[in-house]
């Protein structure tokens, strides 16, 4: 008989009722550890007392060997049922404590012998035995195997996608890898096919079928530094912004060498291509409008220079009198002077 059976029908028995408690546990005011006491005590009802068989034992193909009396569930469930409630909310740490080190002695012990599964079995000597033991050597784990492999892969998958989808270097080394020898073909196809695009065509926006409506005419002129190529202003700058991801260089699509820098076409772009640019009436405006600001600027500054004149000759009449008025102070000082000295 397998440890690992006997290991996991107490397991099952545990998850099954901590899969209830969960389930009733809806007031914080309700002490978990009553509900827990309750629910176990039916269980113990249901399964062992009236079959002498748990849940997960029934499921492991698995029964308590000796006949249990009804002494032995009294006691088992006092000690299980009880002692478990009592432990979690009675006793002190010390109790628990002690009761730990003995349930990992007893479970020690039954990794070496085989014997007894937990310490209240130990107690009281009920052993476990097969129900049927034509069917131990048929069970299966491999569906349980295959699905904990399945498991691993997907979160395993679930973590790495999202860093490999956004590497370009990855999908770069991906799309070669899917199509090995397709980039000569494509440099020989754009040899082909650049030959039948016109001068006022991007030849990014023909490739991507871009800019249908337009003829795919060039919007905003760019050209490469390699052979002087116009392409539009955006395309331009998505390829060289890619390449610059991938760490390598863009190849013009027209000569097929690399592309160190692009710069506006200035004047030497074609007469047909789209430039977005301030109209002439939108100039006008803006001329209008900063003709009015200066107009408005000059009439404060000329109201501001009024102003000040107006308050000067007031200042310079107050030190006038000012000096008046000391000058007659001086005049009374020198008087009195003279008058003690003679």
């Amino acid at each position: 008989m397998s440890r690992v059976q006997q290991i996991d029908a107490f397991l099952l028995d545990s998850q099954l009722s901590d899969l209830l408690v969960s389930q009733l546990s809806i007031s914080p005011s309700i002490d978990r550890n009553l509900i827990k006491f309750i629910i176990d005590t039916v269980l113990f009802k249901v399964t062992i007392f009236d079959k002498s068989q748990s849940y997960g034992l029934f499921l492991q193909n698995l029964k308590f060997g000796n006949k249990l009396t009804l002494s032995k569930k009294v006691l088992y469930w006092l000690l299980v049922v009880v002692g478990n409630y009592k432990l979690k909310s009675k006793l002190n740490s010390t109790a628990l404590k002690v009761y730990n080190v003995l349930s990992f002695a007893s479970y020690i012990t039954f990794i070496l012998r085989n014997d007894y599964p937990s310490l209240i079995l130990r107690l009281l000597r009920i052993k476990i035995s097969p129900i049927n033991n034509n069917k131990m050597n048929n069970l299966s784990f491999e569906f349980q195997n295959r699905q904990l492999i399945w498991n691993t892969f997907l979160e395993f998958v679930l973590f790495i996608l999202p860093i490999l989808t956004s590497n370009a270097k990855f999908q770069y080394l991906l799309n070669n890898l899917l199509h090995p020898g397709s980039s000569s073909s494509s440099a020989q196809q754009q040899r082909a096919n650049n030959s039948l695009i016109k001068p006022t065509q991007c030849p990014i926006c023909v490739s991507n079928h871009a800019n249908v409506i337009l003829d795919f005419q060039i919007t905003n002129p760019y050209k490469v530094n390699c052979c002087g190529r116009q392409y539009c202003y955006v395309c331009v700058l998505k390829k060289l912004d890619q390449a610059k991801k991938l760490g390598s260089k863009w190849k013009c699509m027209q000569c097929l060498q690399d592309v160190d820098y692009c710069e506006t076409a200035d004047d030497d772009y074609h007469s047909k291509a789209v430039m977005f640019t301030v109209g002439e009436q939108e100039i006008e405006d803006l001329q209008a409008a900063g003709s009015e600001e200066e107009a408005v600027e000059e009439e404060k500054h000329r109201s501001e220079v009024e102003q000040s004149d107006n308050e000067d000759p007031v200042e310079e009449e107050f030190e006038y009198e000012n000096d008046e008025f000391d000058q007659a102070g001086e005049d009374d000082e020198d008087q009195l002077l003279d008058d003690t000295e003679f």
